[in-house]
């Protein structure tokens, strides 16, 4: 008996203890009311789950994971489960404080964290500490003090932040994210919007090394990204900087390595880098910025920057630099980039200082890149070196369509893609090699063709798909809704992937409907019939269908259909003149005047009638929508028809008709000379 007693304890011993889930509501049944409770009770590898709700007071705010391995998350998500920390200046709280050694076995999930205020980290504060904090709301929270206003890292906490929505926090430093002392965490797929902060208010880089990957970094104010201290390296990959104010990335004293990112539309410089070595910005777009100097790029005070692949365009400077501005001791290495419409009142693409008293002279050494007006839109100051390499060109780059500034001051995103007809394509540096899975800013392989490109993305000749479009006869003459094109893409391409917004009719009707069956591999693009027979002519027509997929790769197909007008009764909707100039009984007409119509649908010659009798006599045949009468006779009415010569026949318009003015009086007598 005794030795089966020890068996037993050995047996019990070796079985591992089973996580637990805890489930915490604060106004219903469940294991805990507050979270610091549950918490307080878990041990290393359970789960706690919070019931929908606003959670507030003791327990459920400057909550402490006390260094365990655990995983607290939300029910339903953060729109369902809120901490409200209800902080104050006389009251002061945040959120989550990870303060012993926390690494990524402790995860915070799908939480709303609010109203926090704290002297740092006013939603959350991380210390010596690497939690995992993903899917979160963090929002309108503030830093009594300084730093981080939505979340503060320090001392080496290296948290990975993912699928966080960080917006309208506040600080002076940091009013998104503040991250100091060696905090080198990781950002991905996080939008962080709407902070404030006098330096960084969206994130704020002291003597740190973060990695943003994948984010929407938009509309801060003081900053999208600052980064300042020692010769730390922010690396930002994949995101989109913009809509911020203070500059969309400001680097002093430290280096970033910035690829295929978007910087648009941002205040106070695209990017603003001074005073460290070796920052890098590399198939990136830079466009529409404004600043005093250097609207897109600024670079200054012993600066090294290198631009390689990338298009700075739209952007605008009050003073100098339109495109690129570079002062005190700026070294600045250009490759393989377009700069082009940039204005400026000195350099508009681009101006070179010698910054302060003038004696701290900069330089700049460009290849292989298209810039418009060439060296004629560079300022360069007595003192500062331009080196005009090899390759340059100032030729339009042909961009499927640029982007604008509409009549209220807001930026129309365009398409900087290359047409087939562009000078850019395959004129970059011969020699470039790419790095080893280097990508363009559509995440396509950056040399296609076996010679790169100028700009941020590589020029891919559309994929040849099947298209089908039913009817395979269209009569002008029919009242139906719907015209249908089916689509089969090549072997190895995934219907699934095609982008539905991308989805064009030649180039310009978009469909009512579009939708794919994946096990058949086909693609239907629903099209309004109106909007498709508003296009055709008579005959035979080729119609081309084209999209891209998700991965920027474009597809076009063809497919030819016959288009009639059956049905009876003349064809005068779609042939007839229309919008006479003079109107019709117009009167007080020059006796100089031209005569003009609007011509009717499928017209390719017209039949002028002109005279004064009703109806006029046939005057001549001719292709223009206008017609010149000659000199005319004051006081006369005059009558005048255009019937329209089409494939399907001749259409007889209607007699218009027009009164020329009166004949002036004549000048008064002189009087008699004196006897």
């Amino acid at each position: 008996m005794r030795c089966l007693i020890i068996i037993l304890i050995c047996l019990s011993a070796a079985i591992p203890c089973t996580a637990r889930i805890i489930y915490v509501d604060d106004d219903g049944p469940a294991d805990f009311n507050n979270i610091q409770a549950a918490i307080d009770d878990a041990n290393h590898g359970d789960t706690i789950i919070v019931a929908d709700g606003t959670y507030t007071g003791p327990g459920n705010r400057d909550i402490d994971f006390n260094g365990k391995a655990i995983t607290v998350r939300s029910q339903n998500g953060p729109e369902n489960c809120i901490i409200d920390c209800q902080g104050s200046e006389a009251d002061p709280h945040r959120g989550f404080y990870f303060n012993s050694a926390e690494d990524a076995n402790s995860i915070l999930v799908d939480f709303t964290i609010c109203n926090g205020y704290a002297d740092k980290g006013g939603g959350i504060y991380c210390n010596y500490s690497s939690p995992k904090i993903t899917g979160c709301t963090i929002s309108a929270n503030t830093s009594i003090r300084w730093d981080g206003g939505g979340v503060y890292c320090r001392n080496g906490s290296s948290p990975m932040i993912t699928n966080c929505t960080i917006a309208h926090n506040s600080a002076q430093y940091g009013g998104g994210i503040k991250f100091v002392s060696n905090s080198n965490a990781t950002i991905s797929n996080c939008t962080i919007s709407g902070n404030s902060a006098e330096w960084g208010g969206g994130i704020n880089c002291f003597t740190s090394t973060p990695t943003i990957i994948n984010c929407a970094i938009k509309g801060n104010s003081g900053a999208g990204i600052y980064c300042s201290g020692s010769i730390k390296s922010p690396t930002i990959i994949n995101s989109t900087v913009t809509g911020n104010g203070g500059a969309g990335i400001h680097c002093h004293g430290a280096c970033a390595t910035i690829s295929s990112c978007a910087i648009n539309a941002n205040m106070g410089s695209g990017i603003y880098c001074t005073g460290r070595d070796n920052s890098t910005l590399v198939n990136c777009s830079v466009l529409a910025n404004s600043g005093e100097n250097g609207g897109g790029i600024h670079c200054g005070y012993s600066e090294i920057f290198t631009i390689r692949n990338c298009v700075v365009t739209g952007n605008s400077a009050t003073a100098s630099g339109g495109g690129i501005y570079c002062s005190d001791l700026a070294n600045l290495v250009i490759s393989n980039c377009i700069i082009w419409d940039n204005t400026a009142s000195h350099g508009p693409q681009m101006a070179l200082t010698g910054g302060r008293d003038n004696a701290y002279f900069s330089a700049v050494w460009t290849n292989y890149s298209d810039i418009e007006g060439g060296e004629s839109e560079i300022y360069v100051e007595i003192g500062c070196a331009l080196d005009w390499g090899p390759g340059n060109i100032d030729a339009d780059p042909c961009f499927v369509d640029p982007g604008c500034w509409d009549t209220n001051g807001v930026w129309i995103e365009g398409d900087y893609h290359l047409l087939t007809s562009s000078p850019c394509v395959n004129t970059g540096d011969p020699n470039y090699i790419a790095e080893p899975n280097e990508m363009d800013l559509d995440g396509r392989p950056r040399v296609i063709g076996g010679r790169i490109d100028m700009g941020a993305y590589e020029y891919s000749p559309p994929i040849l798909a099947e298209a089908r479009i039913v009817p395979r006869t269209i009569n002008l003459k029919s009242k139906g809704k719907w015209i249908n094109c089916y689509i089969w893409l090549p072997e190895n391409y995934n219907v699934i992937d095609i982008d539905p917004n991308s989805v064009f009719l030649e180039e310009e009707i978009q469909p009512d409907r579009f939708s794919v069956d994946e096990q058949e591999q086909i693609a239907v693009a629903r099209f309004s019939r109106s909007d498709v027979q508003a296009i055709l002519d008579i005959g035979e027509v080729e119609l081309t269908i084209s999209a891209q997929l998700m991965d920027g790769t474009v597809f076009e197909g063809t497919d030819i259909i016959r288009v009639i007008y059956e049905g009876g009764g003349k064809l005068a909707k779609f042939g007839k003149a229309s919008n006479p100039n003079p109107a019709d009984e117009a009167t007080g007409l020059s006796i100089t005047a031209d005569l003009s119509w609007t011509a009717g649908y499928g017209a390719t010659s017209y039949d002028v009638y002109f005279g004064t009798s009703s109806p006029p006599p046939f005057v001549c045949n001719q292709t223009a929508a206008t017609f010149d009468p000659g000199i005319m006779v004051y006081s006369t009415k005059y009558y005048w028809r255009i019937d329209e010569v089409n494939k399907w026949g001749k259409t007889t318009g209607q007699v218009w008709s027009f009164t020329t003015k009166p004949l002036p009086p004549l000048p008064p007598t002189p009087p008699s000379p004196p006897p």
